[in-house]
């Protein structure tokens, strides 16, 4: 991936991470937990996305659904966890 590429992928994320923790965080904890889970899981979309060689609509060398996808996946999985 080109540094634009990454930089665009970081920014979506970011995005992701901040906008579920305005939705359902409460305290500065849940923010880093959701921003780091809203990363790591659209690292692993783009990285499952690349492996299977299948892009819905790709933004350069960004997958965007699928790696949105998987984001909110593991963001969903992360409340779950918290919550208990």
């Amino acid at each position: 991936m080109t540094l634009p590429a990454l930089l665009f992928a970081f920014l979506l994320a970011s995005l992701y991470g901040v906008a579920f923790y305005l939705i359902f965080g409460h305290g500065w904890l849940a923010l880093g937990v959701y921003w780091f889970a809203a990363l790591v899981g659209f690292a692993v979309g783009q990285f499952v996305s690349r492996m299977l060689s299948f892009s819905l609509l790709p933004i350069g060398s960004v997958n965007v659904v699928e790696a949105s996808v998987m984001s909110l996946v593991i963001l969903f999985l992360t409340r779950t966890l918290w919550k208990r």
